[in-house]
């Protein structure tokens, strides 16, 4: 896929990958749960608040006090997109729960339900419902009026959004900010 990111990428994706009528389903709900003109934000933590099993450790462990301290400014950038985008709703995707429950207190961010999962990582459940919300995440990512990615110190430069951003051409911006 990295060595399509051009022109044809979307054609090529989409003619390889439809979503099964069950994820289909689950798409079309959230879509209208967000409506349309949304955007998308996406943080990847990479166990930095020390919630997520990630399978590759790259940093060391932060204190709490570190790690409420980049839990707000991560919150500070998502009110400026809000400010940018006056009555928009925001997606936000992220691989912390911390995150995630804190973002969900601001009134115009919307949190797709679900269990957080590592495409990567082992699942003895039912694997389908495992991993449902990660797809899910990246078509609704793919589905927005623009997606972001936002990021600053340790943070994970993931290449998730981007690659959805290119499905249907969306237009892709990387924040990157002072922590």
């Amino acid at each position: 896929a990295i060595f399509s990111y051009n022109d044809d990428y979307s054609t090529l994706f989409n003619e390889l990958f439809k979503p099964s009528p069950k994820l289909q389903a689950s798409i079309e709900k959230q879509k209208e749960i967000l409506g349309v003109g949304y955007i998308s934000t996406s943080f990847r933590f990479m166990n930095l608040l020390n919630d997520f099993n990630e399978t590759v450790e790259l940093h060391g462990k932060l204190t709490q006090e570190e790690r409420n301290e980049l839990i707000v400014k991560n919150i500070e950038q998502l009110q400026l997109l809000h400010d940018k985008y006056p009555g928009k709703r925001i997606l936000v995707n992220s691989d912390s729960t911390t995150f995630l429950r804190a973002a969900a207190e601001l009134d115009y961010v919307y949190i797709i339900p679900g269990n957080v999962t590592h495409i990567d990582g082992k699942n003895d459940t039912d694997e389908y419902n495992a991993y449902e919300k990660t797809f899910l995440d990246f078509f609704m990512i793919a589905n927005a009026k623009k997606i972001y990615l936002l990021r600053t110190g340790q943070m994970y430069n993931s290449g998730y959004p981007f690659a959805a951003s290119k499905i249907y051409n969306r237009p892709f911006e990387k924040i990157e900010f002072q922590q």
